[in-house]
């Protein structure tokens, strides 16, 4: 008993301490006015805490997806035909493991798969490689604002003058160039999406070169923080989840009139668009895993979080009036979710702190060093990095743990990299605070890893037997 109320005590100074009470009571007490550092404190403290309460749900979410075995779909008719849609900018190196991922697919008939791809003004061999593979080319000659998304508009619209977008497929996915499908994906994929009635699925989206160097493993590690923390929850409960980029799967309706996402961040834009304005229903099927090729140079690392930082600001403030207005009209848990979780925290929490900061300096200043402390301002800062590594640290040990038959790692790596993954969260919350002030424009990345989704999954399947093996002492 002695022991609790010594936590409620503690807690109780706490609770004084961060809304500014303790400065008030103490003027209260004495018959002082009270200091505007005191109000200044309980205004921001206050708004902290207000957005800390409406989304401490998702603690909920990171327990589930953490400690969850995930959902699994049953077996479906193999009967539908799906499109992979591949947008490729000088792609030779990396286009032909792409394709041939498809034809590498078990248990779903790859007749019905059909190949297509936008060759984005390319100068080397893309093209022709693409044809050698069977696949649909389709050259784009056009200049255009040099995104992904603006070239799966102009792919879309040359395919829809051939065919009828809707009635010839099922599905379509969306694929990256640098990027390898696991040899059973369209089979898990088109369980989920028979089974389920999904409008947008998206997929496990994995590392192929996570343990090429540690700039590869600090950028790679986070996807799968992701689905710990977001993808697996979120299915487990049937709510609708974010959607990444590649091994996304539209049902065939939601293209009947093209590509029409060419923000940064297309794929962003997209789910918004399916929620929001459409009212429909997305998914994630953890089965379908996606292997892509991380960055494998700080430079590189910088523009690929730069783009998306800055991607997601725009989408953000681009549809936050149609998602507000889409909640008041007809509200869901689902929007309200996808809400705070799009809501830009990092770039809020820097800069809400840093005014906070700013105007008890201001008050220093001018009213003299009994409202201020110098050290004040140094410890904010402090406090924010030393807590921010420990947290990720304690969250990615965990997070590993969980997904290590997935990570492609070994475990020497896994331990070399270790003390080194909480730096993704640390330099994630400056990238996003000076996103809001960069120009930020698609740029391409050089991709150059040679891989295909069958030695992937060989690579887990090899992993996870001399695991079983150890265990059983065989």
């Amino acid at each position: 008993m002695e022991f609790f109320n010594w936590v409620w005590e503690r807690f109780l100074i706490w609770v004084r301490g961060f809304f500014g009470l303790d400065i008030i009571l103490k003027a209260v007490e004495a018959g002082n006015p009270i200091p505007i550092q005191g109000y200044v404190q309980v205004v921001f403290s206050s708004v902290t805490a207000l957005l800390a309460i409406l989304q401490v749900y998702s603690f909920v979410y990171i327990v589930v997806g953490l400690f969850h075995k995930g959902r699994t779909y049953s077996s479906q008719p193999k009967d539908k035909r799906y499109g992979v849609i591949i947008s490729a900018w000088n792609e030779e190196a990396v286009i032909a493991d792409a394709i041939r991922s498809v034809k590498e697919q078990i248990d779903y008939p790859v007749e019905l798969i059909d190949v297509y791809v936008a060759c984005d003004n390319c100068t080397d061999r893309t093209a022709e490689i693409a044809r050698e593979l069977g696949a649909h080319v389709y050259e784009i000659t056009e200049q255009h604002p040099r995104r992904k998304g603006n070239a799966l508009q102009i792919l879309f619209h040359k395919m829809a003058e051939e065919m009828d977008l809707v009635e010839s497929h099922y599905a379509y996915t969306i694929l990256d160039a640098d990027s390898v499908f696991c040899t059973d994906f369209f089979a898990r994929m088109n369980d989920c999406l028979q089974e389920q009635g999904y409008d947008l699925v998206g997929a496990y989206r994995n590392a192929k070169n996570l343990g090429e160097n540690p700039i590869t493993a600090l950028a790679g590690v986070q996807v799968y923080r992701n689905i710990a923390q977001s993808g697996r929850a979120r299915s487990v409960f049937n709510t609708p989840t974010e959607v990444p980029g590649p091994g996304s799967t539209f049902r065939s309706y939601l293209l009947k009139d093209g590509w029409n996402y060419t923000q940064l961040t297309e794929d962003a834009e997209a789910l918004f668009d399916v929620l929001c304005r459409q009212n429909l229903k997305t998914g994630f099927c953890e089965a379908a895993q996606v292997y892509c090729e991380f960055p494998n140079t700080f430079k590189l690392f910088f523009r690929q979080q730069m783009r998306w930082a800055k991607g997601r600001l725009m989408v953000y403030f681009a549809q936050m009036g149609m998602r507000i207005k889409s909640f008041f009209k007809k509200p869901t848990w689902g929007k309200y979710d996808l809400f705070w979780y799009i809501f830009p925290q990092q770039i809020f929490s820097f800069y809400w702190g840093l005014t906070y900061q700013l105007i008890s300096l201001g008050l220093f200043l001018a009213l003299g060093p009994e409202f201020y402390s110098w050290a004040s301002f140094g410890n904010y800062f402090l406090t924010m990095v030393v807590s921010t590594y420990i947290s990720s640290f304690v969250m990615d040990v965990i997070v590993i743990i969980r997904e290590w038959k997935k990570v492609m790692l070994s475990f020497p790596r896994t331990m070399a990299y270790l003390f080194l993954f909480p730096l993704y969260n640390i330099f994630a919350i400056p990238l996003s605070a000076i996103s809001i002030f960069g120009f930020t424009t698609w740029r391409k990345i050089d991709h150059h890893v040679e891989q295909s989704g069958k030695s992937l999954d060989e690579f887990q399947a090899k992993k996870n037997k001399k695991k079983t093996e150890n265990k059983t002492g065989k």
